[in-house]
Order: structure tokens, then sequence, then C-alpha cells
């Protein structure tokens, strides 16, 4: 019987090896770089499914999602995206002069940035928020402090968090938009594009923090270090309706559920576009097209 049940757990371990070894190759397989027509096409999608969902987004008060439809519309010269923008702003940020996520949209924002004021944010808004305003307050934090430490995410419980480096190199690319503290944001930046490299080559799972890998790579200037297949995985994940989803199938279950790769390793869900992982993808596109 204990013969029996080690075998089993034998070629069951076997079986996830292969499966593991597979996903590893197909993530790292040599492929040509998608070509303009290909990645204009994504982004036409991407932003189909944001008009699409317009009701939807609107309702969603996200700076940092925002900050990625304006910058998109930018880039594109997109009526679209910038009515978008446009409508978000004026229910959003208008009504509210005082709101700190204004130096997001506004070099010369006068909204105060003060500390006790943010302390119920997530450590890496705070970071985002002082690299938008060079806030001499914020620099003399803990928070603040301990972000701009390289091995951050290693040493302040965020070890196991698949975006943690991504959102550090986000509010040290807001450092570097501002001009603040220059230098020690580079430096940032160089050892931040080494462990992205590192997760994308062997985190194999095309949901939300994939999606963002791949854009902070480019958006950081190290668009030669991003490898064709991860923009293909990246374009193969975007759903037919245009939009992205921070799931992806493995085993369905059902015409709605499944087993497959999340934010969690692997649960059960439902693959399902949404605005974190669209802006992101239109943004990508954008970047891209742009170079």
């Amino acid at each position: 019987m204990i013969r029996k049940a080690l075998l089993i757990m034998g070629a069951v371990f076997l079986l996830l090896c292969l499966f593991a070894g597979y996903q590893l190759w197909q993530n790292n397989k040599v492929v040509e770089y998608p070509d303009k027509v290909r990645l204009k096409e994504s982004l036409d999608l991407g932003i189909a499914w944001l008009e699409e969902h317009r009701d939807e987004v609107l309702a969603t008060n996200n700076p940092i999602l925002w900050w990625m439809v304006k910058e998109s519309a930018e880039l594109n010269h997109d009526a679209t995206l910038g009515g978008l923008f446009l409508a978000y702003k004026a229910r959003h940020l208008d009504t509210n002069p005082m709101n700190p996520w204004l130096h997001m949209f506004s070099l010369d924002s006068s909204a105060p940035v003060r500390a006790a004021e943010l302390q119920n944010l997530p450590d890496y808004n705070v970071l985002f928020l002082y690299g938008l305003s060079c806030s001499g307050e914020l620099a003399k934090t803990d928070t603040i402090k301990q972000q701009l430490a390289e091995d951050f995410c290693y040493t302040h419980h965020h070890v196991l968090s698949p975006v943690c480096t991504t959102h550090q190199m986000m509010g040290v690319r807001f450092m570097q938009r501002r001009q603040c503290d220059v230098a020690l944001a580079s430096e940032i930046v160089n050892v931040l594009q080494d462990r992205i490299v590192t997760q994308l080559t062997w985190d194999f799972r095309v949901v939300d923090a994939y999606l963002q890998r791949v854009l902070m790579l480019v958006d950081s200037g190290a668009v030669s270090r991003v490898k064709p297949i991860w923009l293909t995985r990246v374009m193969e994940a975007q759903g037919k309706d245009g939009g992205w989803s921070d799931f992806r199938t493995i085993i369905p279950l059902g015409s709605e559920y499944a087993i497959g790769f999340s934010r969690h390793v692997v649960g059960l869900g439902r693959e399902q576009a949404n605005f974190h992982a669209t802006a992101q993808g239109v943004l990508l596109m954008s970047l891209l097209l742009s170079q």
C-alpha cells in the first residue's frame, strides 16, 4: 500500500516537473519580434474594450490606471482615450483641488502632500506620491527610506508579492520623471531591471504581474531586454473582446470556471478582462509603437 502511494506521488511529481519544464520552454523560446501591424491591432482592441466598458472604468478611481490612460492617449493622440481621461478628470479630480494625486497629472500642482494623511495608503502608493512631489516631509519617513533600498522587497515582508518589484520600479520611475534624487533613482532602476528580467524568465504565468513586468522594462528604457516571446505571450493572453485578465485557464471546469494561473500561483477562477490589466496592456502597446 505504501509502495503504491509512493509510486503515485512520484508519478504526480514527474508530471508536475514535465509541465513546469514545458511552460518554461514556452516562456523563453525564440520567436520573431511582433510587427507593428500586430501591435497596432492589439492596441486598437484594448482601446475598444475600454470604450465598451466606459461606465465600469469611470467608476474606478485608481489614479495610476488613469495616468496610464492619459499617457496612452498622449502617445497615440487618441481621441477615445483622451475623452475617457477627461471624463475621469471631471468626475474624480476637478472636484477636489486638495487631492494629492493631482501631482500625478500636473507638474505644477500645489495640492499638499502630508505624511500624516497618507498613513492608511499602501507603502508603494506613498512612494508614488513621493516620486511625484519630491516632498521633503515624505523623504524623512521610514516608509520612503525603506523603499529606496534596492533590497526592499526581500527585507520588508514583501518577498511573496509578485508585484512588489514592479511597484517599487513605478515609484522610482516617477522620481526620475520629476528629477527627484536622480542618481539614486537610476541606481535602483538598474537593479530592479535585472530582477524583473529574472522574474519574467522563471515565472511563466501570464497574468497581471507578468504584463506589469514587461511594461516596466519597456517604460524604464530596457525594451532591448524584453524577449519577443514575452510580448507574444502578452498579446496571446488578450481576450477576443480586447481586454486582459488576471487569470489564465489550465483546466476548464464547465462553461465558466477553471483551474488556472492566478496572482496566487494556481487557483479557481475565470478569464474575465478588467480595467487593471487592460490599462497596462494599452500603455505597453502604446509605448512599443511610439518607439
